[in-house]
Formats: C-alpha cells, structure tokens, sequence
C-alpha cells in the first residue's frame, strides 16, 4: 500500500469518527494544563492512528501526543 492510499483511507475514517461526534463530546483539562483538553474521540482516534500504523507499517516508530513514542528500532 502506498502512504498515500493509507493517508487517504485512515483520513477518511477518522474524519467520519470526529464528525460523529461533532457538537456531542466533552472533554477534561489534559494535565496541569487548562488550555489543553482531551477527549474521548481524541482518544478513539489517535488509538486508530495507532492500529492501522502497526498493521501496515509494522517496523516504524510512531510518536503520538497521548501514547508517546513506540519504538520499533527504526530510523
């Protein structure tokens, strides 16, 4: 698969996850900052991200906001 068909396919999904959501979530200040708030469908998504990155892409790092870096030994 291309990164462009996988960017393509995971936008498309998280795009429809974030709109069913729209207008329904609420959220909690992330940490020890109140300017930063999380949500369940920040969390839905991100995990997602996460998914489809390790089954089409086993052997590459992956930094995200919330999970933090999963090293896989790649550069």
């Amino acid at each position: 698969m291309t990164y462009t068909t996988f960017l393509t396919q995971v936008l498309i999904h998280t795009s429809q996850l974030a709109n069913t959501q729209f207008g329904r979530v609420s959220g909690q200040s992330k940490g020890d900052d109140n300017n930063q708030v999380l949500t369940q469908t920040d969390l839905e998504i991100g995990q997602f991200i996460i998914t489809e990155l390790k089954k089409n892409y086993p052997e590459h790092n992956i930094i995200d906001e919330e999970a933090g870096i999963i090293d896989h030994g790649s550069i």
